[in-house]
């Protein structure tokens, strides 16, 4: 064009690829004042951006937060939780799988209060499949649980790192001769 000062008005820098595009290249509002990235570069970042269904965690938050209004104790910090929280307790605390039964249908698990009596937070919670859970909460003390040695497992999980499994053997043993153990596998 004869006048400079036309084309400048019709062509704008698109930082993300650092080209110089036509106006119809970029989506301007009323009320913008710097016109940003161009549609081939959203297209691009919108497709590379990485997506999660947080639907599952969602309604384990939810089911979580009801049966704690029942215990009508005053807990409130499961509801500074959100789905990703629950999703880090459920992946990397508990590795998806029921503590007990080591069941990994993540639909059939809940994450309960391991001591009633406590108010439930992630130090207080432990990952059970639903009949698991029922049987838990019918439990009158943790004390007599059948199978002590779960009891221990749940207790020091946290502490042993990846793969407790395999240091268990030495912690029961040390365990044993702190108290008598009702079934031995070791």
């Amino acid at each position: 064009p004869a006048d400079p000062s036309l084309l400048k008005a019709k062509v704008h820098y698109c930082r993300s690829c650092s080209s110089y595009l036509p106006s119809t290249e970029f989506e301007l509002t009323s009320n913008s004042r710097v016109v940003g990235h161009c549609r081939r570069c959203k297209e691009l970042d919108n497709a590379a951006r990485s997506r999660e269904d947080h639907t599952l965690y969602r309604a384990l938050l939810k089911e979580i937060k009801i049966s704690e209004e029942s215990f009508n104790d005053g807990s409130r910090i499961i509801y500074l939780f959100q789905e990703s929280d629950i999703q880090h307790l459920i992946e990397s605390v508990w590795a998806s799988q029921s503590v007990l039964s080591a069941a990994m249908e993540l639909p059939e698990l809940v994450l309960v209060r391991w001591d009633r009596r406590e108010q439930w937070s992630p130090w207080n919670c432990v990952l059970l499949t639903r009949d698991e859970a029922i049987a838990h909460e019918q439990l009158d003390s943790l004390e007599r649980v059948s199978c002590i040695q779960h009891m221990y497992y749940v207790c020091i999980v946290c502490e042993l790192g990846e793969y407790p499994i395999i240091r268990m053997h030495s912690v029961l043993q040390m365990l044993s001769r702190l108290f008598i153990l009702e079934d031995s596998y070791y």
